[in-house]
C-alpha cells in the first residue's frame, strides 16, 4: 500500500467509529487501476483483525440485468437470496435484519439499478446498531444517489479518491529497481497502481517500446509477456458492442489527434454514433477529454487498444487519420506520424512531408526524427537527388540517439563529397563522422577529423567557430591544452561580439585550457562569461552542445563553483532525457557521478557510474564504458571497501581502456587510490607514474584486507583522500598526485621523499588558490605527521585540514580527515578528544554513505587497548586474570600504589569506574 498512508489512516478512523457503536461510510473511487478493489481488500482484513464481521460482494457488468445481483454476492454466504416476487420493502428489511458489522461493495459503476436503490436505503436508513458501509466505483461515473446518500451523513463518511503514484511512491514500492526503470514503468502506467503491478512483468526495451510512437505498433520490440499484458487490458474494449469498439481503435490509432470529427472520418460511422461510443468510453475511464480532444489515460492502455487491430487495418486506419489531418491543416508532427506509418514508393507528397518533419526536430526529438528520415529512404526513388542530404540527417539522428554503430554504417554509405550535397557537403559528412567519434569518447578520432575540416578551407564563419569550440573541447580531453588554447582562442576571435552559445562554450573551453596550465585567475574570467552564456540560453540553444556543457562545469567544480557545476549538468542530462539525446547521456552521467563523488554523495555517484556504464554498453562504446568504470572505482571502495573494486579494475586492464589521455590520468588516479586504501602503497606510486601499462592487470584488490589484517588495517585504508579527479584539467589534478604520493611514500617510511610531495602539493595548491586542493594538501602532511610519530601536530593539522575540506564543500574528505585526527588524539593519549575526533569522522561517512569506512570508524573508536601504554596493556591483562593490586605488583615488581596510579588512568581513558568495568570494556573491545 505505498502511496496510500493518508488512506489508510481514514479506514482506521472508520473502523474506530463503528467500535465506538456508531455507523459510518465509506466511498472510494479512482480511475482504471487506481486501487480501489486493494484498499478495500485491506479495509476488511482490518475489520476482520478488529473483530468485526464482513460481508463483500462485487458487481460485474455481465451480471447488470440481475435484481440484487450484487448484494447476492455479498450475503450469498449468510444464506440470504433475492425473493422473486417479494416486494421491494420486504427485500430491504430483510436485508437489514442481516447486516452487522462491515459491508463491502466493489465496483459499484457496473450494479443494476435494483442493487443501487438498496444500498442508497441502506445508508441513508441503517440498522439501529454499529454498521460501516464501503463501496467502490470509477470517478467517471459516479452512482449519484448513493453519493448524495453518503455526503447525508457529514463527518460520519468518508470519501476518498485515489490519487495516481508519483516517482517518490514507486522509489518505495520499487527499491531494488534502477532508477531509469521505474521512471519507465512511471511512465507507461500513468502512475496507475494496477498497472505498475503489470507492467513490472515487461523488460525495459518492451516498456520503452510501448511508450514511443511506434513501438505498440506491431514492431518485434514487443515480447511474449508484453503481449499478454495487453491483452489483460484490452478486455472491457473486447466486451463493447462492434461500434464502440471501432471508435476505441480508431482512437489508439489516431492518438492524442483525436476528435468526434476524425474518428467519424476513419470509422465511417455517422457523429452520432461515434458521440455515443466516445461517452461510454469515457464513463468506462478508456478516455479523457481534453478540450475538444479524447485520448487515453496512459500509453499502455492506448498500446492494448490499438493491439486489438489487425496489422492491414492499421495501415488503412493510418491513412485515412493522415488524409484527415492533411485535408484540416493538422500538426506536421502528427501528420508524419500517420504519413510513415502508411506511406508507399514514391509518394511524393509523403516525402515532403516527413523531410519537413525530420528537419524541424533533429535535436528537439532525434529518434522521431530518424524514423520519418528513414521512412523518407524508403519512399524516395534510388535515384532521388534528395537521398544523400536525407541520408546524412539519417546518421546525424541515429548518433543523438545513442544508436552509434547503425550511424556509422549508414555514413560508409557515404563519400566524403557526395553529389546532392548543398554547399560544403563533404565537409558535413565530416562533422557527423566527428561526432559520433566525440560520443563514443574517441577524442583522438574526432580531433583528427575536425583538423582536416578545418584545412579543407572556411565553410563559413558559425561553422568554423563550431568546428573549432568542438576541436578545442578534445584537444583538451587529449591532455593537449595548448591546442585547446589556440582553437578556444580563435572561436572566440571568430565569434566577435555574439553571445552564441559557440561563444560560451569558446570562453568555458578557454577556462578549461587556462586551469590546465596553472592561469587561474584566466580560467575564473573565462568560466564567469561561459556561466553567465549557458544560464542565460533557452533550452533549444543549448540542445546541440549537450556534451559541451558538461566539460565545461566540470571546469567549474575544480575552481570550488559546485553549484554551477551541478546546475549546469543537471540541466544538461534533463535536456538530453527530454528530448531522447541517449547518445550524450552516458557521458554526461560519468560527469555527473564524479561531482556527486566530489560533494560527498557516495550512494547517488554509485547509481549515477553504474547508469553511465549501462548506458555506454547500449551504445556499443567500450570506451565510455571504460570512463564509467573510471569514476565507478572511488564511490565502490569508499561504500563496499577494496575488494569490491577489483572487478572493476580487471574491467579496465582486460579492455587496455580508457585510451583518452584525460580519462586515463583519471583512471590511473582512481587505481592508486584504491591500491593505498589497500594497503599496498608501492602499486600506488607505480599508478601515479602511469604504472604498467593498461593491459598488465593491476592486483588484486580483493586480497588486500584479509581477515587477519593487523588491527590498524581498517585505520590505514583511510589514507587516499582526495574525492576526484577531473577530466582535461591539470592543475588540481596534480596537487592530487602529489597528496597521493606523499602519503604512499610516508606508508613506505620514506619520510624525507614524503615530506617534499607534501610541500609540492601545497606549494601548487596555495599558488592556484584552490581551498579544496590546499585542504588535501593538509590531509597529506597531517598523514606524514601520524606515520612520524608527531601525533600532537598530526592531529592539529587534520582539524585545519577538515575545517578547509568542509568549507570547500567536500563533507566526505572533511570525514576523512576527522578519522585521521581521532587516530592521532588516540595515539598522543587524548582519548576523549580522539572519541569526539571519529565520532564527527563517523556521521560524515553515514551521511555521505561511506558504510566501510563508516564500520572502520567505528571499529578503531571501540578499540580502547590501542590507547593505552604497554604496561597499562600488561596490568589490564592481568585483572582481566582476576588478579588483585597486590598480586599484580609482585608479579610485575612494581609497588601497589604503582599499580594503582596506573589503574586509575586506565578508568579515565576507558571512562570506566570499576574493575568489572575495565573488564567489560576490554572483552567488547
Amino acid at each position: 500500500m505505498v502511496g496510500r498512508a493518508a488512506e489508510l489512516e481514514l479506514l482506521d478512523r472508520a473502523l474506530s467509529m463503528v467500535a465506538a457503536g456508531r455507523f459510518t461510510g465509506i466511498e472510494i473511487s479512482g480511475g482504471l487501476g487506481a486501487g480501489k478493489t486493494r484498499l478495500l481488500s485491506e479495509l476488511r482484513q482490518r475489520a476482520a483483525a478488529a473483530g468485526l464481521s464482513t460481508c463483500s460482494g462485487r458487481a460485474v457488468e455481465v451480471e447488470q440485468c440481475r435484481p440484487y445481483g450484487l448484494f447476492a454476492a455479498a450475503l450469498g454466504p449468510l444464506g440470504w437470496r433475492a425473493p422473486e416476487d417479494a416486494s421491494r420493502l420486504d427485500v430491504y428489511y430483510g436485508v437489514r435484519r442481516l447486516l452487522d458489522g462491515v459491508l463491502l461493495l466493489d465496483d459499484l459503476h457496473w450494479a443494476d439499478s435494483a442493487s443501487l436503490q438498496l444500498t442508497e436505503h441502506l445508508i441513508r436508513r441503517p440498522p439501529p446498531r454499529p454498521l460501516l458501509i464501503a463501496v467502490t466505483f470509477r470517478h467517471t461515473r459516479p452512482p449519484v444517489r448513493v453519493v448524495d446518500a453518503l455526503v447525508g451523513h457529514g463527518p460520519a463518511a468518508i470519501r476518498i479518491g485515489l490519487a495516481r503514484l508519483g516517482p517518490s511512491d514507486l522509489e518505495s514500492l520499487l527499491p531494488d529497481l534502477p532508477h531509469r526503470r521505474r521512471e519507465l514503468i512511471l511512465r507507461a502506467s500513468g502512475g496507475s497502481p494496477g498497472l505498475v503491478r503489470a507492467l513490472c512483468r515487461l523488460s525495459d526495451d518492451a516498456l520503452a517500446a510501448l511508450l514511443s510512437d511506434g513501438g505498440h505498433d506491431g514492431d518485434p520490440d514487443i515480447d511474449g509477456t508484453a503481449r499478454d499484458v495487453l491483452a489483460g487490458l484490452a478486455a472491457e474494449i473486447v466486451a463493447q458492442d462492434p461500434d464502440t469498439r471501432a471508435v476505441a481503435q480508431a482512437a489508439a490509432v489516431a492518438g492524442d489527434q483525436a476528435t468526434v470529427d476524425l474518428l467519424a472520418h476513419v470509422t465511417g460511422l455517422t457523429v452520432t454514433a461515434v458521440t455515443s461510443a466516445v461517452d461510454r468510453l469515457c464513463w468506462l475511464g478508456h478516455l479523457e477529454v481534453h478540450g475538444t480532444r479524447f485520448g487515453f489515460p496512459n500509453p499502455v492502455l492506448r498500446a492494448a487498444v490499438r493491439a486489438l487491430v489487425g496489422p492491414a487495418t492499421r495501415v488503412g486506419l493510418h491513412a485515412r487519420v493522415a488524409g484527415y489531418l492533411r485535408t484540416h491543416g493538422g500538426p506536421l508532427r502528427a501528420l508524419a506520424d500517420h504519413t510513415e506509418r502508411s506511406a508507399g514508393p514514391g509518394d511524393e507528397s509523403a516525402a515532403r512531408t516527413l523531410i519537413d518533419a525530420g528537419l524541424s526536430c533533429v535535436f528537439s526529438a532525434p529518434a522521431r526524427s530518424g524514423r520519418w528520415l528513414a521512412a523518407v529512404l524508403r519512399v524516395l526513388p534510388v535515384a532521388d537527388p534528395r537521398r544523400p542530404t536525407v541520408t546524412l540527417l539519417y546518421a546525424h539522428a541515429l548518433a543523438l540517439t545513442g544508436e552509434l554503430n547503425r550511424s556509422q554504417e549508414v555514413l560508409t554509405d557515404l563519400p566524403d563529397d557526395p553529389a546532392g550535397l548543398p554547399d560544403e557537403g563533404g565537409t558535413r559528412v565530416g562533422d557527423v563522422r566527428a561526432l559520433v567519434a566525440q560520443l563514443r569518447g574517441d577524442a583522438d578520432e574526432a580531433a583528427a577529423i575536425l583538423r582536416e575540416l578545418l584545412r579543407r578551407g572556411r565553410p563559413g564563419a558559425a561553422a568554423e567557430v563550431g568546428r573549432r569550440v568542438r576541436l578545442a573541447a578534445a584537444e583538451a580531453l587529449r591532455r593537449n591544452p595548448g591546442a585547446a588554447r589556440i582553437h578556444a582562442e580563435r572561436a572566440l576571435a571568430g565569434a566577435g561580439t555574439d553571445r552564441s552559445v559557440h561563444a560560451g562554450m569558446a570562453h568555458g573551453l578557454s577556462a578549461v585550457a587556462a586551469l590546465s596550465e596553472g592561469r587561474i585567475a584566466a580560467a575564473r574570467i573565462h568560466l564567469a562569461s561561459a556561466r553567465e552564456v549557458v544560464d542565460a540560453a533557452d533550452d533549444r540553444s543549448l540542445w546541440p552542445h549537450l556534451d559541451l556543457v558538461g566539460t565545461v562545469s566540470w571546469a567549474a567544480a575544480d575552481l570550488g563553483d559546485l553549484a554551477a557545476a551541478g546546475r549546469h549538468l543537471a540541466r544538461a542530462r534533463e535536456l538530453a532525457e527530454d528530448t531522447g539525446q541517449r547518445g550524450v547521456l552516458p557521458y554526461l552521467l560519468v560527469l555527473e557521478a564524479a561531482l556527486h563523488t566530489r560533494a560527498g554523495r557516495l550512494v547517488a555517484a554509485l547509481r549515477l557510474a553504474q547508469e553511465a556504464g549501462a548506458a555506454a554498453r547500449r551504445a556499443g562504446s567500450a570506451e565510455l564504458a571504460a570512463m564509467a568504470d573510471a569514476v565507478l572505482l572511488r564511490p565502490l571502495l569508499w561504500t563496499a571497501g577494496p575488494g569490491a573494486t577489483a572487478a572493476v579494475a580487471r574491467r579496465l586492464a582486460d579492455a587496455g581502456r580508457p585510451r583518452t589521455a584525460t580519462w586515463r590520468r583519471v583512471a590511473g588516479l582512481n587505481l592508486a587510490v584504491a591500491a593505498l586504501a589497500a594497503g599496498r602503497p608501492q602499486e600506488c606510486l607505480d599508478r601515479l607514474a602511469d604504472g604498467p601499462p593498461p593491459s598488465q592487470a593491476p592486483a588484486d584488490a580483493s586480497t588486500a584486507a584479509p581477515t587477519n589484517a593487523p588491527a590498524d588495517a581498517p585505520a590505514r585504508a583511510i589514507a587516499p583522500p582526495p574525492a576526484h579527479a577531473s577530466p582535461s584539467v591539470e592543475a588540481p589534478a596534480a596537487v592530487h598526485a602529489e597528496v597521493l604520493r606523499a602519503i604512499a611514500l610516508a606508508g613506505m617510511d620514506d619520510l624525507g621523499a614524503a615530506r617534499m610531495a607534501a610541500e609540492r602539493a601545497q606549494l601548487a595548491a596555495a599558488g592556484a588558490g584552490l581551498p579544496y586542493e590546499l585542504g588535501l594538501a593538509g590531509y597529506a602532511r597531517a598523514s606524514i605527521a601520524v606515520r612520524a610519530g608527531r601525533s600532537g601536530e598530526a592531529a592539529r593539522l587534520a582539524r585545519g585540514a577538515a575545517a578547509e575540506l568542509a568549507a570547500a564543500g567536500a563533507p566526505f574528505d572533511a570525514a576523512l580527515a576527522e578519522h585521521l585526527a581521532g587516530r592521532a588524539h588516540g595515539r598522543a593519549g587524548h582519548v576523549e578528544w580522539g572519541r569526539a575526533a571519529f565520532g564527527r569522522a563517523l556521521a560524515g561517512y553515514r551521511e555521505c554513505g561511506a558504510g566501510w569506512l563508516a564500520a572502520a570508524a567505528a571499529a578503531e573508536r571501540d578499540r580502547p587497548a590501542r590507547a593505552l601504554t604497554a604496561r597499562e596493556r600488561e596490568i589490564a591483562d592481568l585483572v582481566a586474570m582476576g588478579l588483585t593490586n597486590q598480586e599484580i605488583a609482585v608479579r610485575l615488581f612494581l609497588s601497589r600504589r604503582t599499580v594503582e596510579s596506573h589503574l586509575s588512568r586506565m578508568f579515565a581513558k576507558l571512562d570506566v569506574r570499576s574493575r568489572t568495568g575495565l573488564i567489560n570494556r576490554l572483552r567488547a573491545a
